[in-house]
């Protein structure tokens, strides 16, 4: 690279190249917050003959692969598309908080940067579990949800969810604009 340098003349006219001073870190704070995820999933039950509780419909994992739900979700490239291409009637947009965690490492440049908390080992990539690691930050999920261990990392439910007649549509309709519709 210094031959290119040298022969662009860029040398001559900006001095020489300075090696970046590294930096100290000179503060860690570890920081968590609210991480709204939307989950979506595709499915083809009578409506009707779902259980209810109050005026909530119950999805209950009991018919599905493995004796879990499984949804696609906002953190995939085009989560909702998966969910719709099932050859399903209806997709389920529902809206789940996870925890963000992370720690803000400050320099004594004065910058600041987010890093994935270092004393939490990082998630065995053969399990199931709550937690993933993130370029900058481990993302953990409520109970009763997990993230799998396949390629995908969906997440799955092994427990019923109830949820509000808004967050159903019908896959491919016109009215299928988005959430609640």
């Amino acid at each position: 690279m210094k031959w290119y340098v040298h022969a662009a003349g860029l040398e001559d006219l900006f001095g020489p190249a300075t090696p970046a001073k590294p930096k100290t870190e000179v503060s860690c704070q570890r920081k968590s917050e609210p991480y709204p995820i939307t989950l979506y999933r595709g499915f083809d039950a009578d409506l009707g003959s779902l259980e209810r509780q109050g005026d909530k419909l119950v999805l209950s994992p009991k018919r599905s692969e493995a004796g879990v739900m499984w949804f696609s979700h906002s953190l995939q490239t085009d989560g909702r598309g998966f969910a719709e291409s099932r050859g399903s009637k209806y997709l389920l947009e529902y809206p789940l908080v996870a925890t963000k965690h992370y720690d803000l490492v400050g320099y004594d440049d004065g910058s600041f940067e987010k890093e994935p908390p270092n004393d939490i080992p990082p998630p065995d990539p053969t399990k199931n579990q709550a937690t993933i690691r993130t370029r900058d930050s481990l993302i953990e999920l409520p109970e009763a949800f997990l993230f799998s261990y396949k390629v995908q990392k969906h997440i799955i439910c092994d427990r019923k969810l109830a949820v509000s007649p808004g967050m159903i549509s019908l896959i491919g309709s016109p009215e299928d604009s988005g959430p609640g519709t």
